[in-house]
């Protein structure tokens, strides 16, 4: 998936694919958000993706909160009920890959004596 598919994806939550024809702003403000999510989820402090023709850097599973993630944010200021909805289902999704990522937690063996 590219980020393009990404964020028509994240305009059609927020009622926003066929009302905008050059949604220039969004379209500016939509790649530091797909950054900064990808940042949080993948624990890397590098820029993930540079432009929307690019691949998704992270999994297939993570695409759904990432939709989630920026369509909350970009309708933040204008709509607050509306983010909170957004953003506590992409809350949901991301515990619910949290519980599904197998690990198992044991003390850490000092292999450098």
């Amino acid at each position: 998936m590219t980020c393009q598919e990404l964020y028509r994806i994240t305009l059609s939550l927020i009622g926003e694919e066929d009302a905008c024809g050059d949604c220039a702003d969004l379209e500016k403000r939509f790649l530091p958000l797909l950054n900064a999510f990808c940042a949080e989820a993948g624990g890397q402090e590098t820029v993930c993706a540079e432009g929307l023709d690019e691949p998704f850097p992270l999994g297939e599973r993570f695409v759904c909160p990432c939709a989630f993630f920026a369509a909350a944010m970009l309708v933040s200021d204008e709509n607050e009920a509306q983010s909170a909805l957004l953003s506590a289902q992409c809350e949901r999704m991301m515990e619910s890959i949290r519980r599904s990522t197998a690990a198992v937690v044991e003390p850490i063996v000092n292999r450098y004596r």
